[in-house]
């Protein structure tokens, strides 16, 4: 496990995240009386998740963040389809990440995920065959969710924070991995992958907090 959560990242991440409160959280709670509700509190609250992407992608996204394909400068690609909208994809469930994670060039039996922290403010729940397959963000929301919430779609690059990388090594004894704990040969195992994820949360909560 690799922690490569950066300041100035996590201060985007903080600057959203309070815009998110104060839009959402703060008028609530300056009214005399107003119970506050999860639903509300949660709209600035934090998601740990996954994404899995290229080799070649690790580096730049520890370095820059994560950032909207086709935007400026086209710098980066859509490369996987946009089912649920034109923004940077996560997921909670691992075993999904893995499935956009690139072997090694050295290697094909390693493989890296990034857990991040994401702000998904007010989500837009997507059913099963209306997907926008591309476009922004709906009107009125700031994320997109698929219908049974694996997906995570946000669309700027201050909602999600990398944290960790991790660092897998496919078993070879294993040609298609349906599980985190199947896809690595005791490098990460099932109790400890169930540790990393709060990790994300934590890393990020040390910062705001410093």
């Amino acid at each position: 496990v690799e922690n490569v959560l950066r300041p100035d990242h996590a201060a985007n991440f903080e600057r959203m995240q309070r815009f998110f409160f104060e839009k959402y959280v703060e008028p609530f709670a300056r009214v005399k009386g107003c119970r506050l509700e999860k639903r509300i509190t949660s709209l600035a609250d934090v998601t740990p998740a996954f994404h899995g992407t290229r080799m070649l992608s690790i580096g730049r996204i520890v370095r820059t963040g994560f950032l909207v394909p086709g935007g400026k400068d086209d710098a980066v690609q859509v490369r996987t389809g946009a089912r649920y909208g034109q923004g940077i994809y996560s997921t909670p469930n691992p075993d999904l990440a893995l499935r956009y994670a690139q072997t090694g060039y050295t290697s094909h039996h390693s493989v890296k995920l990034f857990v991040v922290s994401v702000l998904m403010g007010k989500r837009l729940v997507i059913p099963d065959g209306e997907e926008p397959w591309g476009g922004g963000c709906q009107t009125g929301y700031d994320s997109h969710v698929s219908q049974d919430g694996s997906q995570l779609v946000v669309f700027h690059p201050w909602q999600i924070l990398p944290c960790y990388v991790l660092h897998l090594v496919r078993r070879r004894d294993r040609e298609h991995p349906t599980s985190l704990g199947a896809a690595t040969g005791g490098v990460i195992t099932g109790k400890q992958d169930a540790e990393v994820v709060p990790k994300a949360v934590k890393a990020r909560n040390e910062v705001l907090t410093a």
